[in-house]
């Protein structure tokens, strides 16, 4: 689509009343997508025992992208604001170090996520500095243990595709404008007062790949119904 299309098409948005003077908020739907997974390299009482267990994702997220069109043609792009919506993750139980999980749950702290996004279609790109910040539960007996979850910022530090055509689809919901896929590394933290079994898996590296594309919903799953029921 070349410059002076989209322009049109800015523009008749604009007329319809889709924008608020040179501003708007678009909301935008990510969903999961492989590889979504969850990999943990098991170290026990600090010693690493060569297992490596973990899980897969379904589910996703919604965030609302807010951002002024002043300047949007210019070469630099135009910083927007990330606010995230919603988040609604699940998985499917895992053994660790014994004992099975139960249903992985991960959902959002709410008012803590967000970022933003350089957002430069001459360019055909975004770049994303955002943070899903989450905690994770299970619905198994390990529950009872971490009653409260487990902490889990998500860093979403990444450049994807997004040329004219895609942002006006976004813009649009059309699903598929937009795709990033993030690989997070990190460690479980116990809390050293040996109340869970964390403390015992203390040091345990933990990669998490996440894959995740503009949709029109979130989709439905059986996991997700189980997480919303437990009221997560």
């Amino acid at each position: 689509m070349s410059i002076q299309g989209v322009k049109t098409i800015l523009a008749a948005l604009a007329l319809s009343g889709s924008m608020a003077c040179t501003s708007i908020d678009v909301p935008v739907t990510l969903a999961l997508e492989e590889p979504s997974d969850i990999v943990i390299e098991l170290v026990v009482l600090g010693t690493p025992t060569g297992i490596v267990t973990g899980t897969t994702l379904v589910g996703g997220a919604d965030m609302t992208i807010s951002l002024s069109l002043l300047n949007l043609f210019a070469p630099g792009g135009i910083l927007a604001m990330v606010t995230i919506d919603d988040i609604r993750m699940a998985g499917p139980s895992f053994a660790l170090a014994g004992q099975q999980t139960g249903t992985i749950c991960v959902s959002d702290l709410e008012g803590e996520g967000g970022g933003t996004a350089l957002i430069r279609p001459l360019h055909g790109e975004a770049q994303f500095d955002v943070v899903f910040a989450t905690a994770i539960h299970t619905l198994g007996p390990l529950g009872g243990q971490i009653p409260d979850g487990i902490p889990f910022n998500a860093p979403l530090q990444a450049t994807a595709p997004l040329t004219f055509g895609d942002m006006i689809d976004l813009f649009l919901g059309k699903p598929g404008s937009l795709r990033v896929t993030q690989v997070i590394e990190t460690e479980i933290e116990g809390p050293g007062d040996n109340s869970s079994i964390l403390d015992l898996i203390d040091g345990s590296p933990v990669t998490a790949t996440i894959t995740l594309a503009s949709a029109e919903a979130i989709p439905d799953h059986a996991l997700l119904d189980q997480c919303a029921a437990a009221g997560f």
